[in-house]
């Protein structure tokens, strides 16, 4: 029997920016929807990990060799890693590419809930660039669990951080939002939680909007306002507007057969917190499917094809 590996695709939470990782050849950065090649191919020598900012205006690479290389299209400047590549887990690059978030274990530590055996970073960049004070240290940092697999994402300013991390066989989870304050130079827990029976659900941040997926409803919260909430279930997965002014929650609604899945499309508007538009479509071979919006809030589905290539196509809303 025949194994079809597809190419990775991974979009920036507002979905402007598309990372295409080809294991066969290497990898590339599309803009959305116009599906221009940022950088050109970047092969894979010497290269071990890409992290894309919230919206894709910063690409970090991580070498082999432990550096971190930021793509520009002025060059391809490296700076060295303030931790082991062994005992890094995550990172994450802010919008700006001036400052890094570093999730690391320690190496002495076993993987485990029950103790804070991980630490979340924040540095500038270069490593050092920091006032004499803070030279060669974080500008901030916090003690948190971290299990088998974990990964730390971002909004583009570096001002809220948001931390998963699984066993190797999903049994225990580990999550936790935090804000950093610069003038104080401090991590903050805005939400922490963990456990056998934490479900699995989406976090989504960008600009000042944090969004968790829960049981029955989106929760949400933006600077020191009350939270909100937004009608869903635990199978929603959210993605921003280029501009962040709106929020897209999809999720599957049927099953067809083995590859065919009706799925429902809710588009809400930030300001007023109203659903404005919604679509259910049939999504053929759903598992490979990815969801985004235009700047005019046209419905995209992204693929990335056999042959490694990005595909696009057009979805209709049901509402005006």
């Amino acid at each position: 029997m025949t194994t079809v590996v597809y190419p990775r695709l991974q979009l920036t939470a507002n979905g402007s920016t598309a990372l295409l990782d080809n294991p066969t050849v290497g990898f590339q950065i599309y803009s959305v929807p116009e599906l221009q090649s940022r950088f050109g191919e970047v092969p894979y020598a010497d290269l071990f990990k890409v992290v894309l900012s919230s919206s894709g205006t910063a690409v970090g690479v991580q070498t082999t060799a432990n550096e971190l290389m930021l793509l520009s299209s002025a060059g391809h400047p490296k700076y060295p890693l303030p931790r082991k590549r062994e005992v890094i887990r995550s990172l994450g690059i802010s919008d700006a590419g001036d400052k890094l978030a570093v999730l690391d274990v320690e190496p002495s530590q076993t993987t485990s809930t029950d103790q804070d055996n991980g630490i979340l970073e924040i540095w500038s960049l270069p490593v050092g660039n920091s006032p004499p004070d803070l030279a060669n240290r974080p500008l901030a940092s916090i003690r948190l669990p971290l299990l088998d697999s974990s990964v730390v994402t971002a909004n583009g300013a570096f001002s809220t951080f948001a931390v998963r991390s699984t066993d190797t066989l999903g049994n225990h989870q580990f999550m936790g939002v935090y804000h950093y304050d610069s003038a104080k130079g401090e991590l903050l827990p805005l939400w922490q939680e963990q456990g056998a029976s934490l479900k699995p659900v989406s976090v989504a941040l960008y600009n000042d909007w944090i969004w968790v997926v829960q049981a029955n409803a989106i929760a949400g919260w933006h600077q020191d306002n009350p939270p909100v909430e937004l009608p869903a279930t635990l199978r929603e997965h959210l993605i921003y507007s280029p501009t962040g002014s709106h929020l897209l929650a999809y999720r599957g609604e049927e099953t067809i057969n083995v590859t065919s899945q009706k799925m429902l499309f809710r588009l809400f508007d930030l300001t007023s917190l109203q659903e404005i538009k919604r679509a259910t479509q049939v999504i053929q071979n759903y598992n490979n499917a990815n969801f985004a919006l235009t700047k005019n809030l046209s419905l995209l589905e992204l693929r990335a094809t056999r042959d490694g290539n990005l595909a696009i196509e057009e979805l209709q809303w049901s509402t005006p």
